[in-house]
């Protein structure tokens, strides 16, 4: 949770669109938590749904290195189960959890280079503010550099009624990677220590200027 490093996204597209039963016909898209076993290999997700899948076969990814643990991730697979039980995964994609960081601890400069907006919504159980973003990517041919993003909480309202507004900015530092082609990012805020009633003003940097967007905890 707080700052994010960002690998290359991976996920699945087809070129095709399969109608019947065709290879894409059951691809199903969830958003939740993934678990890695002793060997760090993931081997099953909850969905925000609250649903259980396990993979047919145990996967890693660089993302998620730690054994026994737990990654936020958007997960593509096959929603029919084979005879053991398990799905077949398409795609998977790390989720960004980002934690406020208030801008009093700040102490690198706070970059708001631009990014691609898509939209934002709560996720199923309410756990969750999601984020649907596109960066600019590419290589240098040389080392690898990671973009950062992260949440600054520029200041914290209380109101007449008890309820506090929070007022966000995305940090976003290109770092020097290349701005050659879009790839996907998707990032997550937690939402259990806020309050019914609580709002959330969020300022992200795009390449038309500065959007707002407000959310208000149900």
């Amino acid at each position: 949770m707080g700052w994010g490093l960002l690998l290359l996204m991976v996920s699945c597209t087809s070129e095709n669109y399969d109608t019947g039963d065709g290879e894409y016909s059951y691809l199903i898209g969830e958003f939740g938590q993934v678990y890695t076993d002793g060997e760090a290999q993931i081997t099953r997700m909850v969905t925000d749904n609250g649903d259980e899948v396990t993979f047919a076969q145990p996967f890693k990814r660089e993302w998620a290195a730690t054994p026994d643990s737990l990654y936020r991730a958007y997960v593509q697979y096959e929603r029919r189960m084979d005879s053991n039980g398990r799905y077949r995964l398409f795609g998977i994609a790390q989720v960004m959890v980002l934690a406020f960081r208030e801008q009093a601890d700040m102490k690198e400069e706070m970059k708001s280079d631009p990014v691609e907006w898509e939209s934002m919504w709560v996720s199923h159980d309410r756990r969750y503010l999601n984020l649907s973003l596109q960066l600019m990517v590419g290589s240098t041919g040389e080392e690898q550099l990671l973009q950062r993003i992260g949440l600054v909480r520029m200041s914290a309202v209380v109101r007449d009624d008890g309820t506090t507004v929070h007022t966000l900015r995305f940090f976003h530092d290109q770092n020097g990677v290349p701005q050659y082609y879009r790839s996907a990012v998707y990032a997550s805020i937690p939402l259990a220590a806020l309050h019914e009633g609580d709002e959330l003003v969020l300022t992200i940097p795009t390449y038309q200027g500065d959007m707002t967007r407000r959310y208000t905890v149900p």
